[in-house]
């Protein structure tokens, strides 16, 4: 599975990795999204240096899953890009909560 995560150098997405790297999850390829403007350049993830990739919208190509652990405003600009290469999107922002169309997972409750 090739998963990409926006916002993993993030105190959310920190957690989100160290899960990931206990999870059984069969990871082909982790792919680490971040602002082009951010001061972190790279990762590490179960002993490997990973560089952390600009957000822009060739970043979600030939990615199976994407996490959004990143402001609202980033998941609405990106998450329709995600979805358009056909990769599934799980977004931690408030932004789509309310939307009748998008399914609401609160893993204490469903």
């Amino acid at each position: 599975m090739k998963i990409g995560i926006v916002g993993a150098t993030g105190l959310v997405g920190e957690k989100l990795l160290k899960l990931l790297e206990k999870s059984i999850l069969p990871i082909e390829e982790l792919r680490i999204i971040g602002r082009k403007s951010h001061t972190v350049k790279h990762i590490i993830f179960k002993r490997d240096k990973i560089e952390v990739k600009p957000l822009q919208n060739e970043v979600f190509n030939n990615l199976n899953l994407v996490f959004f652990m990143a402001t609202s405003e980033i998941s609405r600009e990106y998450t329709p890009v995600a979805i358009n290469n056909n990769c599934i999107v799980i977004d931690n922002s408030s932004q789509f909560r309310m939307d009748k169309d998008i399914p609401l997972v609160i893993p204490e409750v469903n």
